[in-house]
């Protein structure tokens, strides 16, 4: 990994796409909320809202993967002084293949799109940019799951450009090179055991990739609804402690 890459700097702010509201927001026409609209939310989160980070969620729902495209076609006179991946973040989070049965492939269909967005990005800014360089996965249990998908990434959507499509051209001749080469993983926690044993989900991801930072996502809604109120108040102190122990104890 570069040092660009690692050496990020950690959003305040984070909007999520178009939570509940009493009313229907005044910029959009129906009560469902989708397709351009959902991009014009994600402007209007950084440009109105102030907000650093906007999660494109295709948790359980279809999402728009050309949406890097859309905001800097549509809004180049704020994103032009706003560069996605260096000034705001823009952070993809996928189904968990191993609770989404039905919605596995769209991990791939995801993941395949970051270096899409990087050529993007790239060709409209005229210097190499990484728009998209994190992925949320929810309901992470195991450090398994984080390293299978940053392996995944590396092994089978960056290695396609060494595809060797006869005896002279590999798939970077043809299609180009694959970037980022490596992706950052976001574990998004929200069981209680795991919860209560973070350290334990996380540590050996650090061993394996080691990172030199790592964002943890602890749920809240899901624990409350899971567990009640009162544990949910309390159940994140002991992740917030524990996740510490990693960090101490891989230099």
């Amino acid at each position: 990994m570069t040092a660009d890459f690692e050496e990020r700097r950690i959003p305040r702010t984070m909007s999520t796409q178009h939570p509940d509201n009493v009313n229907i927001p005044y910029w959009s026409p129906d009560p469902v909320i989708d397709g351009n609209v959902e991009v014009f939310e994600a402007y209007y989160a950084y440009e109105t809202l102030g907000c650093q980070e906007v999660m494109w969620d295709s948790e359980g729902k279809d999402v728009d993967t050309r949406v890097v495209r859309k905001l800097l076609s549509n809004y180049w006179n704020y994103f032009s002084k706003h560069v996605i991946g260096k000034d705001l973040n823009l952070t993809y989070r996928i189904p968990n293949p191993a609770i989404e049965a039905v919605e596995k492939k769209v991990v791939v269909e995801t993941l395949l799109n970051i270096p899409v967005t990087y050529d993007v990005a790239s060709s409209v800014y005229k210097q190499d940019v990484t728009p998209i360089f994190e992925v949320i996965l929810p309901f992470t249990t195991s450090s398994d799951e984080l390293i299978w998908l940053f392996n995944y990434y590396k092994k089978a959507i960056v290695a396609n450009e060494d595809i060797a499509l006869d005896n002279h051209t590999k798939g970077k001749d043809w299609i180009g090179g694959f970037k980022p080469k490596t992706i950052s993983v976001i574990p998004l926690v929200e069981d209680y055991n795991s919860l209560l044993n973070i350290d334990k989900v996380i540590e050996p991801y650090i061993e394996a990739v080691k990172p030199k930072q790592l964002r943890v996502f602890i749920a809240r809604s899901d624990p409350a609804l899971n567990y009640g109120s009162s544990p949910q108040s309390y159940s994140p102190k002991s992740p917030y402690q524990n996740s510490e122990r990693p960090r101490r104890n891989v230099t």
